[in-house]
């Protein structure tokens, strides 16, 4: 019998569950990215568009799993206030000796953590694989092809503060993999402290 988490006949939707950025936040990463890219020239730079904070990697998804994800979703959800994350400071993984994935760094506050960890318990009950590695709260700026090695960019915009995150709402995402890069497209938007929302209509990030 096959995992929740894994294709099992029918159209499989590469999915994710994450919080969206504000506009200004967006314009401020864009702006980042900007100030790295003479520093960083083998990163291929992400659309500020599609940067968003994810929560939890799905991987291939049965459509008829949805109700699922949406359920906890609206459990974990509702059980949460809104509250404000903090983007500050830049780094790499697995380091910038050998950087593959370059980041803006998101504060590890108590809400954040608690929320992150019950989406992959509730989630884990339904058979999704969580993952091994600890969650380390990130917005990627770019991927690494090649040259910029070795290297610690330096940017004080960032150490000083990038933007603030007003986290209130949970989004599942769709992605959909394309020569130009994947295009996000939300499916289902859950409030945060507000019963019933999972079945709102999805906002487009920056909304």
């Amino acid at each position: 019998m096959a995992a929740a988490g894994t294709v099992a006949g029918g159209r499989g939707l590469r999915a994710f569950i994450a919080f969206p950025l504000p506009a200004e936040c967006q314009a401020a990463l864009g702006a980042l990215q900007q100030l790295l890219r003479p520093q960083l020239p083998g990163v291929r730079w992400a659309s500020p568009e599609s940067i968003h904070l994810t929560l939890v990697f799905l991987g291939s998804v049965p459509e008829e799993n949805l109700e699922k994800i949406t359920a906890v979703m609206l459990s974990v959800g509702s059980a949460f206030a809104p509250f404000v994350l903090t983007v500050r400071g830049i780094g790499a993984f697995p380091s910038w000796q050998h950087p593959r994935v370059v980041w803006a760094g998101v504060a590890a506050v108590p809400q954040l953590v608690a929320l992150q960890a019950d989406l992959s318990a509730g989630l884990a009950q339904f058979g999704f694989p969580g993952d091994a590695r600890p969650y380390v709260p990130h917005l990627t700026l770019g991927r690494c092809r090649s040259g910029g090695r070795g290297a610690v960019p330096d940017s004080g915009r960032a150490e000083a503060g990038i933007a603030v995150v007003p986290a209130d709402r949970l989004i599942l995402y769709e992605s959909r993999l394309q020569s130009a890069g994947a295009q996000h497209i939300p499916l289902k938007t859950q409030f945060l402290g507000r019963n019933g929302g999972a079945d709102e209509p999805a906002l487009p990030a920056g909304v």
